[in-house]
């Protein structure tokens, strides 16, 4: 087994929130150790994120050209090259990941390749390919991240994948279902028609993007309608079958009404659950909750004392955003400062385009906790920049409470807007009331003008669009 080593820290999982702790701790002087059964930079480098980012891209693309013609450029001959596609998504995800590397090497955070599950309260055992060792830690992270959650119903089948396995298909399917209408199902289902194959995408609440806000979701149900997805709310999906002529058939029920659809590929998007069945945390008295999440306190401390856990692990599905502002805050944590995650304000965005882009509070939220609510929506279709660009579609939709003034959510859909989001979060943050943000002077012509025209709708004092048609709302 060799010598066993020990360290301050010791971080179980490569992924966003494991890396970034491992770097910190690195940087605050602490000998740190980073264990990762896979590729650096878990699932979001390596299958989620970045390769469906850099497949959007080119879809993005593709659907650009199309058209072009409409502001006068003549292109003939395109065409998708999704063999091309693959290689440079390819080359995209190898060259973070020999950057995350090199980020390792030069804060002096030792890799260890393999799979980490405890032995006893300060030590670990590391299972690889080719060997077991062990190795000892005064303060462990747990970081393992989370896996896609399946579908019961359907048959183990190589026509049914996961989401982060239909980004690898050698070959784009003319039928594909989606089952889940999430941020990841939405991204999958455009991201696919764009490539050219018929979509159905259902969900089985009642709308699309079910935990955004409700403008959002009407918003980006019409537009994939529109765009020839065929979108099912409401829907649930009993069982599946393979087909005698190589298809798969999946059975529907919506209400009484039962019906069936045929797919080449069917995907599972229906969320994500933590990844925590090989960590043996109860060898250290690590609390595990019934979904296998790890629990945690508000500075991020598991039942263990000397024991923290960030990211996916402690709530499932997440954001590597979120993962990373929590590998920052809890090496804040070992060093004995305060933190409260719960005071964390997390944008959320959709890749399809035009983008999705929401923080705070929804306006459905916000109606629960008050009778007194400012709306304001301005359309895309009156900003400048947006009509010069060709991008006219959606909306900024800002939602203050009338009993303080302030901002409390910010939510579009448009054309970059995950670019535009973050002075949204800013502002939110700040505390800024609807009458002080609107005072920000934004360069023009440009799409974030779009977030200061949506608070002036909401105080009522409108200029780019008709104090008519304001959506200004006080109960």
């Amino acid at each position: 087994m060799g010598e066993v080593k020990t360290f301050d820290v010791a971080v179980m999982g490569g992924g966003p929130a494991g890396y970034v702790a491992a770097i910190r701790a690195a940087q605050a002087g602490m000998h740190t150790v980073l264990i990762e059964r896979s590729e650096l930079g878990g699932t979001c480098l390596n299958r989620g994120c970045i390769p469906t980012k850099a497949m959007l891209h080119v879809a993005k693309s593709l659907v650009s050209m199309r058209s072009l013609s409409e502001i006068g450029v003549k292109v003939d001959g395109f065409a998708l090259d999704y063999e091309q596609m693959l290689r440079w998504r390819d080359r995209v995800v190898e060259n973070l990941r020999r950057g995350l590397m090199h980020l390792m090497r030069s804060n002096g955070v030792e890799v260890v390749c393999g799979e980490a599950s405890f032995v006893g309260a300060n030590e670990l055992k590391v299972i690889s390919e080719s060997e077991e060792s062990r190795l000892r830690f005064d303060r462990a992270i747990i970081a393992t991240g989370s896996k896609p959650r399946p579908l019961p119903c359907l048959p183990e089948h190589d026509m049914c994948l996961l989401a982060e396995q239909a980004l690898f298909m050698k070959r784009i399917p003319k039928r594909i279902a989606i089952v889940g209408a999430g941020a990841i199902g939405v991204e999958m289902a455009w991201l696919f028609k764009s490539l050219g194959s018929d979509v159905t995408l259902t969900e089985l609440m009642p709308r699309v993007l079910p935990t955004m806000d409700g403008s959002i979701s009407r918003g980006v149900e019409a537009h994939l309608r529109k765009f020839g997805i065929d979108v099912l709310t409401g829907t649930n999906v009993t069982f599946g079958e393979p087909t005698e002529e190589g298809s798969f058939k999946l059975h529907f029920q919506r209400g009484h009404e039962a019906s069936t659809g045929v797919f080449e590929a069917v995907v599972v998007a229906i969320g994500r659950i933590p990844d925590t069945a090989t960590i043996n945390a109860e060898a250290v008295g690590v609390e595990l909750g019934g979904d296998g999440r790890v629990i945690v306190d508000n500075g991020l401390r598991t039942t263990a004392s000397h024991i923290y856990a960030i990211g996916d692990v402690i709530r499932g599905g997440g954001f590597a955003h979120q993962a990373m502002a929590e590998g920052e805050l809890v090496v804040e944590a070992i060093l004995g400062r305060s933190i409260d995650i719960g005071s964390l304000l997390i944008p959320a965005c959709v890749f399809i385009h035009p983008e999705v882009a929401s923080v705070g509070l929804t306006e459905e939220e916000l109606r629960q906790q008050t009778d007194s609510v400012l709306v304001g929506e301005f359309q895309m279709r009156a900003n400048g920049r947006a009509l010069a660009c060709n991008e006219a579609e959606g909306f900024v939709k800002v939602v203050g409470d009338g009993r303080t003034g302030k901002l409390v959510g910010v939510h579009i859909f448009s054309a970059q807007a995950g670019e535009i989001i973050s002075e949204a979060t800013l502002a939110i943050q700040l505390g800024l009331k609807l009458d002080e943000f609107v005072k920000l002077i934004h360069p023009h012509p440009t799409l974030s003008e779009a977030l200061p025209e949506s608070a002036k709708m909401a105080i009522g004092k409108p200029l780019h669009m008709p104090k008519l048609t304001t959506r200004l709302r006080r109960r």
